[in-house]
């Protein structure tokens, strides 16, 4: 590049000179910065890798929700309207990476032979005490919620895995 504009009128030795530091400084860091970036998901994949090993030697049979995760993390849907979901919890939803553990699960839990059920998400959404439909969207940002058929309260997350666990015969 120096030997093209050398013949320049408006060359300036000190000020490539000065381009060529910095681009050789970026240069550096964007390598630095991808090589912690691979390190920290190899961390994360190996802890993953642990975590399912944990969960499955002390299951008989391990339920899964089958859901799209990756529709959360798209900026519109495919239907043409905006995703709900605000960038941060976009961006957190890859960073966590959840469709890699599930991986990591259904993975280990082929080799152990653990039974592996899939369930659908949709059909979690009723009350565990009364089996009627809930609705979670009257109260999206609140995690307790009160069944309005038979007046029980309920965590959302628990409610969903009794739900599951009681449609799959497990419980």
């Amino acid at each position: 590049m120096a030997a093209e504009w050398s013949h320049h009128s408006e060359w300036h030795p000190e000020a490539y000179s000065q381009f060529e530091k910095w681009r050789r400084e970026d240069k550096r860091l964007r390598l630095w910065e991808r090589n912690q970036r691979d390190k920290i998901i190899r961390r994360r994949n190996d802890q993953y890798r642990q975590f399912a090993r944990d969960i499955v030697e002390d299951a008989s049979s391990i339920t899964i929700n089958v859901l799209d995760l990756s529709a959360l993390s798209r900026v519109d849907k495919p239907s043409g309207g905006e995703n709900p979901l605000p960038a941060a919890a976009r961006h957190y939803r890859t960073v966590a990476a959840i469709s890699i553990l599930r991986k990591f699960v259904i993975e280990r839990a082929q080799k152990v032979g653990t039974n592996i059920i899939f369930s659908d998400a949709a059909k979690d959404r009723v009350c565990h005490s009364c089996q009627k439909p809930v609705n979670y969207a009257a109260s999206p940002f609140t995690h307790q919620y009160v069944c309005e058929t038979c007046g029980a309260s309920f965590d959302k997350d628990l409610n969903s895995c009794r739900s599951m666990l009681m449609r799959v015969g497990t419980t």
